[in-house]
């Protein structure tokens, strides 16, 4: 039996009915659908179940998931990595939000794939996330990126920073984003950060709003170890893990590697990262 354990946000309504369908049709193959709490009131006081028989997601029913599904955008795909970032349980991103770069394809597309999702007749895609400690305490684990930021003054922070044991730079900026390839479409990109295929081998640094012009993006190898100490005049600063944010005071020592284990996304190969690229940028569009 496929079981499921399903993740989701109402983003956008009208996608909701195609989703509910799907799961319909999931049902009355024998899986077993449980639903995180949240999700699952939300259902419920919209009064959009009707007669689909959906159970309350726990600790046990998520050990015992075959398949994890997330409903909504690319946020909604990061809170369901960092629920089950310790299970190597394989996940499938349906688009129920907006701009969905990290999505397979959207809930109207989604019937199409049922007898594949089944009978296993996918591939799986493992991407890199990164593992930050500091002060050798782990803090977590970063999908896509790791935001070194300086807090709410007028005032930049200086990150040194260091690969392996070699010296780069010191960073003179608003912040210093580390990020492995499935974040060079997040933060990174809207700071002029290039833009990775997800399978490439390499971490991506992005200085934000840096001091001189002359500092620039550079990508390194994945097996690298970045070693980062902040300074700021109002002795502290924050990093934001995929949005999460933690403050810390100046000079503590920050290490940022690449994690030992993956996440593995199910891909249907109904859309290329490239074409996925061309369509949500809307390159080669006549936008005037």
């Amino acid at each position: 039996m496929i079981r499921i354990a399903l993740f989701g946000t109402i983003a956008k309504a009208e996608a909701l009915p195609d989703f509910l369908f799907f799961l319909s049709r999931l049902l009355e193959s024998g899986a077993h659908i449980a639903v995180e709490e949240e999700f699952l009131v939300s259902l419920e006081e919209r009064k959009m179940l009707q007669d689909l028989t959906l159970y309350r997601l726990d600790e046990k029913s998520l050990a015992e998931a075959t398949h994890i599904i997330s409903f909504g955008g690319d946020g909604t795909f990061l809170r369901t990595v960092h629920k089950v970032e310790h299970l190597t349980t394989p996940i499938l991103a349906i688009n129920g939000g907006h701009l969905g770069f990290l999505t397979e394809f959207d809930a109207s597309e989604a019937l199409n794939c049922i007898d594949r999702l089944l009978t296993n007749d996918y591939s799986i895609e493992e991407r890199r996330i990164l593992s930050v400690e500091v002060e050798g305490k782990f803090l977590g684990y970063a999908f896509n990126e790791v935001a070194i930021q300086r807090r709410e003054t007028g005032s930049m922070i200086t990150v040194e920073t260091h690969i392996n044991e070699d010296y780069l730079a010191d960073y003179a900026a608003d912040g210093l984003i580390v990020a492995p390839p499935s974040g060079s479409t997040a933060y990174s990109l809207s700071v002029n950060g290039p833009i990775i295929a997800p399978l490439c081998p390499v971490i991506l640094l992005t200085p934000v709003a840096p001091h001189s012009l002359s500092m620039r993006p550079v990508v390194i190898p994945d097996d690298a170890t970045i070693n980062l100490k902040v300074y700021s005049r109002s002795s502290s600063f924050t990093i934001a893990i995929d949005g999460r944010f933690s403050v810390f005071a100046s000079g503590v020592p920050i290490v940022i590697r690449q994690a030992a284990h993956r996440v593995p996304m199910i891909r249907l190969g109904t859309h290329s990262f490239y074409e996925t690229l061309r369509t949500k940028l809307m390159w080669g569009k006549n936008l005037r």
